[in-house]
């Protein structure tokens, strides 16, 4: 299945990439600590201003989103406004001529009377993907022009991205683990070969319970007990995460990114419950917070069962890129204040902006701790 829409985007901000703003989850709110507003204040008294140029601010470009895997392809095309005409109208883009091929045999071309505006585009591949699958989408069309209209410059851009094997998971293990006055539920995944410097990963977990009274599905983003670790090795990459829905970088659904360095060996694990695990409540799932019930009901309902499978992706090395970025954009508080240049923007799109990016998945069976 393939998915798609075509809409004017407007790019080329003070802050450096144009993604669409991660949305923050009910109930909660980001706190500056004293120290955070001492340390920006101190920044601000001192910052020099930093003269420079944004070279080409007069054109427009294409922007691409895409994400392929062996199931569904999903992406989005869209017109990255100029600099200088980021607060003008325009016409939404439709590409005259749009490409998706592959080394597998895929070979659709569209015109631009089979691209709606503002709506997903839905077709048929001829043949689903496979693993291993070269995948490359292209397009091209007339540029639009600030208050409405089209030029006869024709923009085009395209993109190529892998798509990944499926990791290979040999071996799980469910256990119940004291930790001081706490008892908290591990997992541990064996892969079948150590990953190596290139190989990228997501992982996250559904959480089924059962209730006397209903019935509660939650996505779960990984725990680990941080304070097991000297702050001193901590880095980055142990806690780089995205909200990943619906085959597209968007949304609060968690997924953690993982590179070799979170493995030992062939062997990854982590908890479900950990004080700095994650989670994403359905609109039909009352979640971790039984607390409308609690005030409700003056009692939480009874826990009859809980199951878990854990989803790992393997990401294509353009995606976990593409993904950190978005990540690291979502800390540049500082850009946002003009105490620093813009920067975290990644783009593997030829002639436009933006990233293709492909994904396999592979699932345990449902698991159960005693």
């Amino acid at each position: 299945m393939l998915k798609g829409f075509t809409h004017i985007f407007d790019f080329f901000s003070a802050t450096g990439h144009g993604n669409s703003s991660q949305r923050t989850k009910p109930g909660r709110t980001r706190r500056t600590g004293l120290a955070g507003a001492f340390i920006g204040a101190v920044l601000f008294a001192t910052a020099c201003e930093m003269p420079f140029d944004l070279k080409d601010s007069h054109d427009g470009r294409l922007y691409i989103e895409c994400v392929v895997s062996p199931d569904s392809t999903t992406f989005s095309i869209n017109y990255a406004a100029p600099l200088n005409g980021r607060r003008k109208t325009y016409d939404a883009f439709v590409p005259s001529v749009l490409r998706l091929t592959s080394d597998g045999g895929l070979n659709l071309v569209l015109d631009g009377t089979q691209c709606t505006i503002d709506q997903p585009l839905s077709v048929a591949f001829p043949a689903p993907l496979a693993e291993g699958d070269r995948f490359t989408i292209s397009a091209e069309g007339k540029e639009p022009v600030a208050g409405g209209g089209y030029s006869d410059n024709i923009l085009k851009a395209s993109g190529t991205t892998l798509v990944p094997y499926a990791p290979e998971i040999t071996k799980v293990v469910t256990e119940t683990e004291r930790i001081d006055t706490s008892y908290l539920h591990k997992i541990t995944l064996t892969l079948d070969r150590e990953p190596g410097q290139h190989d990228f990963f997501g992982i996250r977990v559904v959480r089924i319970n059962v209730t006397t009274e209903f019935t509660d599905t939650v996505i779960v983003k990984p725990g680990h007990m941080i304070s097991e670790m000297a702050l001193g090795s901590l880095d980055l990459d142990e806690m780089l995460s995205i909200g990943f829905e619906d085959n597209r970088i968007q949304g609060e659904m968690p997924l953690l990114l993982l590179t070799e360095r979170q493995f030992d060996g062939r062997v990854y694990d982590f908890y479900v419950d950990a004080y700095d695990s994650e989670y994403y409540y359905d609109g039909n799932s009352y979640g971790m917070d039984y607390g409308w019930w609690w005030v409700h009901e003056g009692a939480l309902p009874e826990i009859i069962s809980s199951r878990y499978k854990v989803q790992l992706f393997r990401l294509s090395e353009e995606f976990y890129y593409s993904a950190k970025a978005q990540y690291m954009k979502s800390l540049d508080f500082l850009s946002n204040l003009g105490l620093t240049p813009p920067n975290f923007t990644y783009t593997n799109i030829d002639g436009g902006l933006g990233y293709i990016g492909a994904i396999s998945l592979a699932e345990t069976d449902w698991l159960r701790f005693e």
